[in-house]
């Protein structure tokens, strides 16, 4: 499907790029939020358990968060380099086109020198 006058194309590679970019804003939210939220419960540890426990429960908080933004960082890499790699590779085939076009049409008789 695609939408006259904008570069909106399903399956085409805009798609992809404006997808993986949400996908970044997504993951750098999911970070932030996880260290903020970190510390709310730290806090919160503090005031029952103690600070060694309070720090072991930051540690723990921020390692989600963490891990979970860049996995979301991650796939939106990938799809962006997917995306890239798609559009190189539909350039590499039609250049082969174009050379292997240009090898099959017939020669021009050669001229013999006697």
């Amino acid at each position: 499907m695609q939408v006259e006058g904008e570069t909106l194309t399903i399956g085409g590679w805009h798609v992809a790029e404006d997808i993986s970019e949400w996908i970044e804003i997504v993951a750098i939210a999911v970070i932030t939020i996880g260290v903020l939220t970190a510390f709310v419960v730290g806090a919160r540890t503090i005031r029952t358990l103690g600070v060694s426990a309070a720090v072991e429960q930051i540690k723990q908080t921020v390692g989600r968060g963490l891990l979970l933004g860049l996995d979301l960082l991650i796939a939106a890499r990938g799809a962006s380099h997917r995306a890239s790699f798609e559009r190189q590779l539909n350039r590499c085939r039609s250049r082969c086109t174009r050379a292997q076009r240009s090898w099959s049409a017939p020669l021009a008789p050669s001229r013999r020198l006697t």
